[in-house]
């Protein structure tokens, strides 16, 4: 059988299925951008949160530490370690025994800024 009788053959069968494959990889494809991006969402918002978490870890410690000195503003203290560590302060509670500070950290990564923050909240102080 030659090539061009095969060719007829299948045109004269109906089985005209040529390129049906390349939209099943179109699809495929875009399942898979989308599937990717979902990931790296997800892992920025990890990461945000971990970073959050550090930030007021130690906002919470410098304040409580300013605090329990009594020679200064707990809540500036705090304040000015979020914000080496990038985040803001949102919250901040001083009392007697400890300090309860909440951070925002912007997500953003290479370029990118997305647009919720990570939050955290963090006390430290002496146990009541």
């Amino acid at each position: 059988m030659t090539a061009w009788s095969s060719r007829s053959s299948r045109w004269l069968t109906g089985r005209r299925d040529g390129g049906s494959a390349a939209a099943a990889v179109v699809v495929l494809c875009g399942v898979c951008v989308v599937m990717l991006l979902s990931v790296a969402l997800v892992t920025a918002a990890a990461v945000g949160r971990a970073r959050a978490a550090a930030a007021a870890d130690a906002a919470a410690l410098a304040g409580a530490v300013v605090n329990s000195q009594g020679d200064g503003a707990p809540c500036a203290a705090a304040s000015r370690l979020a914000a080496r560590h990038g985040a803001a302060l949102t919250r901040c509670d001083v009392s007697a025994e400890s300090v309860l500070v909440e951070v925002s950290l912007p997500l953003a990564g290479r370029g990118v800024e997305l647009p919720w923050p990570a939050r955290a909240t963090a006390r430290a102080g002496s146990l009541p």
